[in-house]
């Protein structure tokens, strides 16, 4: 998989993944006009779509000169699917939100996902349908009592007493 998000994430502020597989030549010979590829998007705690998430597909591999499809997702508890429209192969992007109240304020966010391909969307007949597994990690700022890293500020700067300019 090479997937995508942003390396730092606000929270509470929406950003995009890029769900995606890097692949030389992906073919078999069970694939019909049925076949459907799904990307499974497992939504740690903290995470969750944002509004209507604004999922798209897009055929072939990142990048792609592809034109981007509006498509939906289903969610079941923290598992989120992203079917393709046709059965052509493609990448998926999605919307997500980091809450660090509900997420225990942790400052890497690893987003698990997999790539299923579903041979006959109709039966559901899936024949050694998962193709690859991977993680999309992400660093969130979570302010508290320990900042996760550098924070930037004015300096206040003066003179000493009886320093005659110097420090």
């Amino acid at each position: 998989t090479n997937g995508y998000g942003p390396a730092n994430i606000d929270i509470n502020t929406p950003f995009t993944v890029r769900l995606s597989l890097s692949y030389f030549k992906l073919e078999s010979t069970l694939n019909t006009l049925n076949t459907r590829y799904i990307y499974e998007l497992t939504l740690p705690a903290g995470v969750s779509v944002a509004g209507t998430g604004n999922p798209k597909w897009i055929n072939g591999y990142f990048p792609s000169t592809s034109a981007q499809i509006a498509t939906t997702y289903t969610q079941v508890g923290n598992v989120i699917r992203i079917t393709s429209p046709s059965n052509l192969f493609g990448y998926a992007l999605i919307d997500l939100v980091y809450d660090c109240s509900t997420g225990s304020g942790i400052s890497v966010v690893n987003l698990p996902y997999k790539v299923l391909e579903i041979n006959d969307i109709t039966t559901n007949c899936a024949i050694n349908s998962d193709l690859s597994c991977g993680s999309i990690s992400l660093s969130a700022y979570c302010p508290g009592a320990c900042a996760t890293g550098p924070i930037t500020g004015i300096p206040v700067i003066r003179r000493a007493e009886n320093s005659l300019g110097w420090t």
